[in-house]
């Protein structure tokens, strides 16, 4: 989970059995995915991992996937999109540093 000022963004749950969850149920409802176009781009963006496949009418629910499975080129995809919703948080009004350094 992040926090902002204005929000907290459950980004994803990991669970010991492998199983990832995206809760778009949540997310929709936060400042940098309330626009269906932003959820939208982060569905596209797991839809893109090798091994992903999420039902796009799940854009107001909560898709999970096993991540046991995926190939070894999904973590670098799967950072990428993580780091693009980092991105989405920092371009908000009063949005604070969100920077690893």
């Amino acid at each position: 989970m992040i926090l902002t000022p204005d929000a907290w963004y459950p980004l994803f749950s990991l669970y010991t059995n492998g199983t990832l969850e995206i809760p778009f149920q949540y997310l929709k409802t936060r400042p940098a995915f309330i626009s269906e176009a932003s959820r939208e781009e982060l569905w596209a963006r797991y839809q893109s991992v090798p091994g992903i496949s999420i039902q796009k009418p799940s854009l107001d629910k909560r898709p999970w996937f096993n991540c046991t499975n995926l190939p070894p080129e999904s973590t670098q995809i799967l950072q990428e999109t993580l780091e693009w919703c980092l991105g989405q948080m920092r371009g908000l009004p009063g949005a604070m540093s969100l920077d690893r350094s």
